[in-house]
Parts: C-alpha cells; structure tokens; sequence
C-alpha cells in the first residue's frame, strides 16, 4: 500500500471519529457511557473546554470546533505516516 493512500484512511479516521464522538455526545449522551473513550480517540476536544469560559458570541464555538478537528486530523495523519514508515522499515529489517 501506498503512503499516501495509508495516511489518508488515517486522516479520515481522524476527521470521522471527533464528527461521531461530537453527534453523539451532543444529542444521545445517555447512551454514551464511556467518557474516557471521547478524550482517548479524540484527545484535542480538550480544546472544547474553552467554551465553557468565554462569552460566546455566535462564531466562537464553531472556530473551536473547527480547531479541535482540525489538530486532530493533523495528529492522526502524523501518526498514520509514522506507523507506514515504521512499517516499510520493520518490513525490510526482517525481510
């Protein structure tokens, strides 16, 4: 598999996962019993709680949200290209 193609399904994954993990928390919390799990799969929400300190004017939640995303697409698509690199290297150590 191609880098590009790997790092790809990672920085999908890491614009997918905060969209679910944000929908259900926001509208079907009730059923969502693993908080930990949010910040685990999702470690820039951190940055949502700035929205419980500033007075929030109508374009400010979704700046943060925008923000929270978006370092979390950059994380994942660097850990995807770490993990493919490691993977081609581990490949031909023991090839």
């Amino acid at each position: 598999m191609k880098m590009t193609r790997f790092v790809m399904y990672w920085t999908l994954a890491g614009l997918l996962i905060p969209v679910v993990i944000f929908i259900i928390a926001r509208y079907l919390w009730d059923i969502f019993d693993w908080p930990y799990l949010g910040v685990v799969l999702w470690p820039s929400s951190i940055m949502l709680m700035a929205l419980e300190t500033i007075h929030q004017r109508w374009w400010e939640p979704i700046v943060v949200v925008a923000i929270s995303v978006g370092s979390n697409v950059v994380l994942y698509s660097t850990v995807g290209g770490v993990l493919w690199l490691l993977w081609r290297l581990l490949g031909r150590l023991f090839k």
